[in-house]
C-alpha cells in the first residue's frame, strides 16, 4: 500500500479516514507511517455518529477522498477472513419497515434510497494497489445496519434480500 500512499502524497490530495473506535484509528495510523496526506478521525459508534463526525470534518477541510475503515463481518464464502473488503456500494440494510410479508425497503415504500455507490475507478485503483502488495481483496456491496447481525437466520435473510452483499460493516460493535 505504500505505493498508494506515495502516489496520494505526490498529488497533494488530502484523504479523510473515518473509524468507529480508537483501536481502528491506531491500526490505520500505524500503517500510514506518518503520511501527512491523511487525517484519521474516530467518529464513535453508529451511523449517526459516523455521519456527524464525517460532516464536521468535511465542513472544516477539503478532502479528495473519504474512506470509512474498520472491522467488518464477511459473509461466508464471499469475503475471506483477514481480507481487505472494498465496497463498490453501501446499503443501509435495515432502513425500511417490517410487514407481515417481510421486510419492506425504503425504496419500496417510496421514501428515499438506502444505497450509495462508490467511485468505480477509485475502487479499482485501491484493489489493484492492494493486490500488488499481495493482500487478499474482496469487492462488492457492504451492508450497514443499526444492529450487528447475531444469528444465521438474519445473515441468510440479508444475503437473500441483497444477493451481492459480501460483508456487514460493524459500525455498532463496541
Amino acid at each position: 500500500m505504500s505505493e498508494t500512499i506515495q502516489a496520494t502524497q505526490s498529488k497533494e490530495a488530502k484523504v479523510l479516514i473515518v473509524t468507529s473506535v480508537s483501536a481502528e484509528k491506531e491500526a490505520i495510523e500505524k500503517g500510514l507511517n506518518g503520511a501527512s496526506s491523511f487525517d484519521v478521525v474516530v467518529s464513535g459508534v453508529g451511523q449517526a455518529a459516523a455521519a456527524s463526525a464525517t460532516a464536521t470534518a468535511l465542513a472544516t477541510k477539503t478532502y479528495k477522498y473519504v474512506i470509512n475503515a474498520g472491522i467488518a463481518g464477511g459473509f461466508e464464502g464471499r469475503a475471506d477472513l483477514g481480507a481487505i473488503v472494498l465496497s463498490n456500494r453501501i446499503v443501509a440494510a435495515d432502513l425500511g419497515a417490517e410487514s407481515k410479508e417481510g421486510f419492506l425497503s425504503i425504496e419500496s415504500l417510496k421514501l428515499g434510497v438506502s444505497s450509495i455507490g462508490a467511485d468505480r475507478d477509485t475502487v479499482l485503483n485501491l484493489e489493484t494497489a492492494a493486490q500488488k502488495v499481495g493482500l487478499s481483496v474482496s469487492k462488492g456491496t457492504i451492508l450497514t445496519l443499526s444492529t450487528v447481525t447475531g444469528t444465521s437466520e438474519t445473515a441468510d435473510e440479508l444475503r437473500t434480500r441483497i444477493p451481492d452483499a459480501i460483508a456487514e460493516g460493524w459500525r455498532d460493535l463496541v
